[in-house]
């Protein structure tokens, strides 16, 4: 699994995706035609492009073998607006390493401690309530339209490279190889008496 910014000339099949994955898992459960009004205002190409375009949205995919399998998006200063696995690819961790990367950079780039989300539909809200999220107010997941939800940032702990010097890893070389001799002379000793 890799997860990484996508490029402009990826956002339409991420658009896609996103489609797909809402008409397919969200609509054929609950087919209100406010709630598809509401994703098709949003989440339709043109938007998606002009927004990244402007730098207001940041966008990632999941990738498997090269292949588009989900994507999440954020806003400054760090609010999801968009998270989609491909159906067929669901409960295989691609949605909560989505999450990871947006909770780091969230961190990193806007320097916030928490990251939003207005989940919708409601009834969606336990996925993010297993993945550590928490709701501000109680909610109803049968006729709330969508919960507000929020989870905190991580920091990225970023390692120093050591460089070990050129005379430590001669020696460690050399050490190895007498090991080596060394085990190979008292082998064949032993061996012969």
């Amino acid at each position: 699994m890799i997860i990484r910014k996508l490029c402009v000339n990826e956002i339409e099949q991420a658009v896609c995706l996103a489609q797909l994955t809402f008409e397919y898992c969200i609509m054929r459960r609950n087919a209100n035609q406010q709630l598809k009004e509401i994703f098709m205002q949003y989440n339709n190409y043109e938007n998606i492009l002009s927004l990244f375009q402007q730098g207001r949205i940041m966008i990632w995919g999941a990738f498997e073998k090269n292949h588009m399998v989900g994507m999440g998006a954020m806003e400054a200063p760090g609010r999801i607006s968009m998270l989609y696995v491909h159906p067929n690819c669901q409960r295989r961790g691609y949605g909560k390493a989505l999450i990871r990367e947006m909770q780091y950079v969230a961190y990193e780039e806007y320097k916030t401690e928490q990251i939003s989300i207005n989940v919708i539909p409601a009834w969606m809200a336990g996925y993010f309530l297993k993945r550590k999220f928490s709701s501000s107010r109680l909610f109803d997941m049968n006729r709330d339209l969508f919960v507000p939800m929020t989870i905190d940032t991580i920091k990225l702990k970023r390692y120093k490279q050591k460089k070990i010097k050129g005379k430590i890893l001669a020696g460690i070389i050399l050490g190895f190889v007498l090991l080596i001799i060394v085990s190979t002379l008292l082998f064949e000793f032993w061996y012969m008496y």
